[in-house]
């Protein structure tokens, strides 16, 4: 769902799981945080990803595929075009740890293009 999304262009948006945004989980999640889901990919072994960003500019994420992991190949780094600055907030991730650490994912359909029509009903 998340890479049909992507691929039309719509927002997405996931939450952590959680209430306190001054506490982090294990790997490095602000918890009960909102983050901006900006890609979704899957790569050419057949992992799935999800390119998030923590909308503080802040990284601290340290799970699977973090931006100095070893599971990156020079060739899966130029498949994502992968960037390292901790500074910027973006990380990727693997789709199953995406789903057991984000609660809510919210998608918000991009209108362009969308056409509509106005009426006004009197004496209904």
């Amino acid at each position: 769902m998340l890479l049909m999304h992507d691929t039309q262009g719509d927002y997405i948006q996931g939450s952590t799981i959680g209430n306190d945004d001054t506490k982090k989980n294990k790997i490095g999640l602000v918890m009960g945080h909102a983050y901006t889901v900006l890609k979704a990919q899957e790569l050419s072994n057949g992992v799935k990803l999800i390119k998030v960003r923590n909308p503080w500019g802040r990284e601290t994420y340290k799970g699977p595929w973090e931006d100095k992991s070893e599971l990156w190949t020079d060739a899966l780094r130029e498949e994502v075009n992968l960037v390292v600055d901790y500074r910027d907030g973006i990380f990727w991730t693997d789709i199953d740890t995406y789903v057991k650490n984000f609660k809510y994912t919210k998608v918000s359909y991009n209108a362009d293009g969308w056409a509509s029509s106005k009426f006004l009903k009197i004496d209904d």
